[in-house]
C-alpha cells in the first residue's frame, strides 16, 4: 500500500537536504510546497487569493514597514494563511498519487501539524527546527 511522507519546518532548516537523502534510500515521487506555491501563483489572480501573495509582496517591497523584523507573529500568521491555500494543492497531489499506488514525499513550510491532523490516510511526518544562534539572529 502506498504511503505519504511529509517533511515540514521553518525556512532554511534543511528540509530539502533531508528530502534528497531520503530519496537516495527510498526513491519515490516528491514535491516541494515552494514549487507548488509558485505554480499556483502563476494561475491564480492575486485579487482572488491575496493571502497567497501578501508575504511575497512584502519581501519584494524591501519591507519599508519593518514588519518582517519587528512583528514576527504577523509574519507567521501571513505564512500560515498562505500555507492553508497551498495545502489544498498539496493534498490533491498526494491523494492522486496514493490512489495510483505511488509513495509520495512532500517537503516545505506549508506542511503544518494542524493540516496533517486532519488527514484520513496513513502517513509519516517529521518537522525540522534550528535553534542555533546564527539561525535565531
Amino acid at each position: 500500500m502506498a504511503k505519504a511522507y511529509f517533511i515540514g519546518g521553518v525556512p532554511r532548516v534543511g528540509k530539502t537536504t533531508l528530502t534528497t537523502r531520503v530519496l537516495k534510500v527510498k526513491p519515490m515521487l516528491t514535491a516541494s510546497t515552494d514549487a507548488i506555491r509558485f505554480t499556483i501563483r502563476q494561475i491564480i489572480d492575486s485579487n482572488d487569493e491575496p493571502e497567497l501573495f501578501a508575504l511575497r509582496d512584502l519581501v519584494h517591497s524591501n519591507d519599508k514597514s519593518g514588519l518582517l523584523h519587528e512583528n514576527p507573529k504577523v509574519v507567521l500568521q501571513m505564512q500560515n494563511e498562505e500555507s492553508a491555500i497551498v495545502w489544498e494543492s498539496v493534498l490533491n497531489f498526494v491523494k492522486s498519487n496514493l490512489e495510483d499506488g505511488f509513495d509520495v514525499l512532500v517537503e516545505g513550510v506549508a506542511i503544518l501539524p494542524s493540516k496533517l491532523a486532519e488527514l484520513d490516510f496513513d502517513y509519516s511526518a517529521v518537522f525540522l527546527g534550528n535553534r542555533s544562534q546564527t539561525h535565531l539572529d
